[in-house]
């Protein structure tokens, strides 16, 4: 028989959303080569800690690689549009 997971509290419910959602506007200002423009590129996956309390010091500092030559990290990587 599985156990349903129990809930988790408000508090922490949203402050998962609020993260969520930084994150998700992070990632869509930080997924284009800045030298081409490219979105379709190589990059590594190390989990990044988002401190609640400082959202706006989170740096991805995953490598990220594009077919033009170009080679950084994820946060140096420009917005789409």
């Amino acid at each position: 028989m599985i156990t349903p997971r129990p809930e988790l509290p408000e508090e922490h419910r949203l402050m998962r959303e609020e993260g969520d959602k930084f994150r998700s506007l992070y990632y869509y200002k930080h997924m284009a080569c800045p030298k081409c423009g490219n979105v379709h590129l190589e990059t590594t996956y190390m989990g990044i800690v988002l401190n609640y309390n400082d959202m706006n010091s989170y740096k991805d500092t995953n490598r990220a690689k594009c077919s033009c030559g170009w080679n950084g990290i994820v946060h140096d990587l420009k917005g789409s549009i």
